[in-house]
């Protein structure tokens, strides 16, 4: 049986997946979502996952309330330290 966390993980990584490609910036395939929102995407959803760990806490699921507790903890050291504005390019 899998751990309760890993379904809600692997969505994540799928869902972050996304959000990169579709994300307008140097690495962005499709350049869809302006920087500035995925930024603002980043620092909601590090807030989500210490509910979510707190969740789990209650639940009685010790691995997955650490888990989720230092994801949401990187993820938004991550949002802290990365500048979410567009890059403007030099004129050659």
């Amino acid at each position: 049986m899998e751990p309760p966390g890993s379904y809600l993980t692997h969505a994540l990584a799928v869902v972050h997946l996304i959000l990169t490609f579709t994300t307008d910036f140097p690495a962005g395939v499709l350049k869809i979502i302006p920087l500035r929102i995925h930024g603002l995407i980043e620092v909601t959803v590090s807030i989500l996952l210490l509910a979510v760990a707190i969740t789990f806490k209650i639940l009685g699921y010790p691995v997955s309330f650490y888990f989720y507790l230092v994801f949401s903890v990187v993820l938004f050291i991550v949002w802290t330290v990365s500048d979410y504005k567009i890059a403007v390019k030099a004129a050659s």
